[in-house]
């Protein structure tokens, strides 16, 4: 695996790297001395009020205290953007080559069959990644957080809930950011007592991301930005790299990287970008030239990235293209997985890589991830650390945002009875019980249509995983279309046994499942629309 080039020579890292610790002084006086003149509220000459999610602002004093009780693991999250799970599976279907990642799967457990939940509108990353810091399903949440452009512009990244950062930082936890925020800047502000390269947004090109450096004054102006000329993934890692060479050990800590890649445009530096030749990148076994019925709106922005019909050729250029950039964002990963060896954090620190959903890049025609197939759904989930056994997969279900309990569970953090998320610890223990027999997954277009029965969105898929089963319900302006697969036989989701007599039993009891599911989480979609009794 060749090694990734540095982004800019010694001198002038170490250069960078003394005036950031500068700037990080100025801005530690700056906000004591803002909390000292105005309280905890906001700084003076700042119309709009700060709100801490835990209601109060980080005390600044306590905040390098050691802490009274006995040492908490660190905490590192690794999130990625667009990562379908296949690219971490381990097995003959896996092209892409990922050592690092495969190391960190040698040294934890790899959870099989972990979903995002889906989302309510195309940028199915902002729900996800506001239900792993709340530990709410999304329908619970206001939309200034899961769908911020369609919230009043008051409401955009505002959330009075608690939050893993809130609720770990007001623990004693140090909590550092870096990478990718697509839930509003107020919400960030609300959460962060450090960070840098800190990117408000959804896309970028790699090669030239807007980030900001942390502003303890929480406004982070868009003018401040600046573009790096450093891929994406470099630029976050390097970020990370230097919170941890730049600790004094003192507290526990959360470091949250939370990487653009592999999302389109999917470019990466050499010898990356030429890594897999397009000729020599395998079809998926359901790759379709089209989708075989009406599903969602077939005309959002991802599913313009190539034209319909597929062909072959261009799919096979967008996998090459999104494997090249999937070991370049592994490669970085080996960096952090270096550094905390290096610096003796292993031992007390756990690391998750996660994906916030999947993508289709050619499977049942789709080039996207507004869909509830295995490709979009499922992603990547692996945990290692103290504790966590080592080698180890488990194939129970389980969501993305149930990350949230376990953390607080592992930190000695209570976490409150409301929320919808449930703790992955007994999956983790070598019992490995089982925490969720059910699953709900579900998308809802952004586009809306005039019906008798009010606006209701162009587009909406539900379905239930349970066991090796799966049922998808779609509803599509009018037309309503039902799927049943046998994962385990079927894993390409490929045969439609929905209307075979000998399983209408197990499919009218997955249709039951699917309304009660939908009824315990707070969908908004009435299951009458798929023709299912709500009372059932």
């Amino acid at each position: 695996m060749p090694e990734p080039t540095t982004s800019s020579p010694a001198p002038l890292r170490d250069s960078l790297r003394r005036m950031k610790d500068l700037r990080r002084w100025i801005a530690a006086i700056l906000a004591a001395s803002c909390l000292l003149a105005v309280g905890p509220t906001g700084c003076a000459g700042d119309p709009t009020p700060q709100t801490f999610a835990s209601g109060v602002a980080p005390d600044l004093d306590a905040a390098h205290k050691p802490p009274d009780v006995p040492r908490r693991p660190n905490i590192v999250i690794l999130f990625t953007d667009d990562q379908q799970a296949a690219t971490v599976d381990r097995g003959v279907l896996r092209q892409v080559r990922t050592p690092n990642i495969d190391r960190l799967s040698g040294r934890g457990v790899s959870m099989r069959s972990a979903y995002v939940m889906g989302g309510p509108h195309g940028a199915v990353c902002m729900p996800s990644r506001a239900m792993l810091l709340t530990g709410m399903h999304h329908f619970r949440l206001p939309r200034g957080i899961t769908w911020t452009w369609s919230a009043p512009p008051a409401e955009r990244g505002r959330h009075d809930g608690p939050t893993l950062p809130s609720l770990l930082r007001d623990a004693g936890y140090e909590t550092f950011f870096t990478g990718k925020w697509h839930n509003g800047r107020p919400f960030f502000a609300a959460n962060f007592e450090g960070g840098d390269a800190i990117f408000f947004g959804g896309m970028s090109d790699h090669d030239a991301v807007p980030v900001h450096e942390f502003d303890p004054t929480g406004r982070y102006e868009a003018s401040n930005a600046t573009r790096p000329d450093t891929h994406s993934s470099e630029l976050f890692t390097d970020a990370a790299l230097e919170f941890l060479r730049d600790r004094d050990g003192e507290r526990p800590f959360l470091l949250m990287v939370s990487y653009t890649a592999p999302h389109d445009p999917r470019t990466s530096p050499k010898p990356f970008a030429s890594m897999y030749p397009p000729e020599e990148v395998a079809l998926p076994a359901n790759f379709m030239s089209a989708h075989p019925f009406p599903i969602g709106d077939l005309d959002v922005r991802d599913e313009r990235l190539a034209p319909l019909p597929r062909t072959p050729e261009v799919v096979r250029e967008h996998i090459a293209d999104y494997h090249g950039i999937v070991t370049h964002l592994d490669a970085q990963i080996g960096r952090m997985l270096d550094e905390l060896d290096d610096r003796g954090f292993a031992d007390d620190t756990v690391v998750i890589l996660v994906g916030d959903n999947g993508l289709a890049l050619g499977q049942h025609g789709l080039l996207g991830k507004q869909n509830i197939y295995e490709h979009s759904s499922r992603v990547p989930m692996i945990v290692a650390g103290p504790g966590v056994p080592a080698g180890e997969t488990r194939d129970g279900l389980c969501y993305v945002h149930d990350l949230f309990p376990t953390v607080l569970e592992w930190c000695g953090v209570p976490v409150a009875d409301n929320v919808d998320a449930r703790s992955l610890v007994p999956m983790l223990s070598p019992g490995a019980e089982e925490i969720r027999p059910t699953l709900l997954l579900g998308y809802s277009t952004g586009a809306m249509l005039d019906t008798p029965d009010g606006p209701r969105p162009k587009g909406v898929l539900r379905g239930v995983r349970s066991g090796e089963w799966k049922l998808i319900e779609s509803w599509c302006e009018g037309v309503r279309t039902t799927r049943l697969f046998d994962l385990e036989s079927d894993p390409w989701e490929l045969q439609d046994l929905s209307e075979l007599p000998a399983l209408a039993d197990r499919l009218a009891a997955l249709r039951v499942e699917l309304a009660r599911l939908m009824r315990e989480a707070g969908d908004p979609i009435d299951p009458a629309i798929f023709a299912i009794d709500a009372s059932s």
